[in-house]
């Protein structure tokens, strides 16, 4: 794994699970590692703390700042910022 901590982990129903960790987001299916996405990906300053799978995407929120986006098919389809 990437990451040395994780923050939060979510699976789905297509069997993928997701971890947020220090080094960013990882995904993982039947136990290996399929992609990972390094934090700086972001283009936030904040740590990616909770995930959250909702129709094939995910909802990532960040801290300390807040802020909240839409991640679906390696890409950002929405955000809503923090403070």
């Amino acid at each position: 794994m990437p990451s040395e901590e994780v923050y939060s982990i979510t699976g789905d129903k297509a069997g993928n699970l997701w971890l947020s960790g220090n080094k960013g987001l990882s995904h993982l299916l039947e136990g290996r590692l399929v992609e990972h996405f390094p934090g700086q990906r972001w283009a936030v300053s904040n740590k990616l703390k909770v995930i959250v799978s909702d129709q094939g995407g995910l909802w990532l929120s960040f801290w300390p700042d807040g802020g909240v986006l839409y991640f679906k098919d390696g890409q950002v389809r929405a955000v809503v910022h923090g403070r």
